[in-house]
């Protein structure tokens, strides 16, 4: 009864039908449609768009002024002009500098974690070398005690 919900749906298989018989429309060969391409672009003649005038800056937009580095200036100007940059791209700029702060922060204490372990493992084989060691010199003075005489 509820366990009828559950059961596996019998999955049904569409056949899909063939086409209608009749008249099927016909196709233009490739060397008629090349022809009929080549003379539509003859044939095509664009009207003239008129002359836009320069877009001008509104007067009431907040500007930021920054000193351009004497490196990334691009053209012969002086370092003290002023960059004007949008509020909000300005603030999508501080959001990506402080976002590769929080990433190269996050890289440092990775490294530093790196370093800890590789420390540790270095102690480690170094720990376990000197106990080999000691064991090989123990093993060589029962060796000799066993096999002096």
């Amino acid at each position: 009864m509820v366990f009828g919900l559950f059961k596996k749906k019998k999955s049904k298989i569409s056949i899909v039908p063939p086409p209608p018989s009749g008249d099927l429309p016909s196709f233009p060969s490739p060397q008629e449609l090349d022809d009929f391409l080549q003379k539509d672009k003859t044939s095509l003649k664009f009207p003239e768009l008129p002359e836009l005038p320069e877009p001008s800056m509104p007067q009431s937009a907040p500007h930021l002024k920054f000193n351009r580095p004497a490196s990334t200036a691009k053209s012969a100007k002086s370092d003290d002009s002023p960059v004007f940059l949008k509020a909000d791209s300005f603030q999508a700029v501080l959001g990506d500098i402080n976002d590769l702060r929080a990433r190269l922060e996050k890289s440092n204490r990775m490294i530093a974690r790196l370093e800890e372990v590789h420390d540790s493992q270095n102690h480690l084989l170094h720990n376990w070398h000197e106990t080999l060691k000691d064991f090989h010199e123990k093993l060589l003075f029962v060796d000799e005690i066993l096999f002096k005489r």
